[in-house]
């Protein structure tokens, strides 16, 4: 018994044009019908209204793009990506002097924490009170936050 194949759009063409490019077009026209990813709101409601143009049917944006298939990301180029993963060092950089002058800050408020406990408890033995308001102030110096 010889197997039964689908041929889908490609039956309407009959014995005319040749196999390779009949299997061509198909692969197109089922590409297209299908519903795409909308690159404005990331449902899967994109639908082709003409030759390369695109609507939403969500969010209702209508753009152009390629004729059978919706835009794909475009590649950057070398000199791009040399700038990028330049600032990401830069700014991982910044982010490490960042996370160190925090602990160095917070290793001071504990310090300031542990003297002001120990007069405290010093004036307890000693019974005055005066010792308790000539504490070690904590620093206000915080460090300085980068805009990412």
């Amino acid at each position: 018994m010889a197997k039964k194949s689908k041929f889908g759009s490609m039956k309407r063409y009959g014995v005319r044009y040749g196999r390779r490019n009949k299997e061509k077009v198909a692969a197109l026209e089922q590409e297209y019908r299908f519903t795409h990813i909308c690159p404005h709101c990331n449902y899967d409601k994109l639908k082709r209204l003409s030759v390369g143009i695109w609507v939403c049917e969500k969010c209702g944006v209508k753009f152009a793009g390629k004729a059978y298939a919706t835009p794909k990301k475009q590649k950057l180029k070398q000199e791009e990506k040399k700038d990028i993963s330049e600032s990401f060092e830069n700014f991982e950089k910044e982010l490490e002097e960042q996370r160190i002058a925090r602990e160095e800050a917070r290793k001071a408020r504990e310090e300031a924490k542990a003297a002001e406990a120990a007069a405290a408890e010093k004036a307890e033995e000693e019974g005055s009170e005066d010792l308790v308001e000539e504490s070690v102030e904590e620093p206000t110096e915080e460090p300085k936050e980068v805009e990412a």
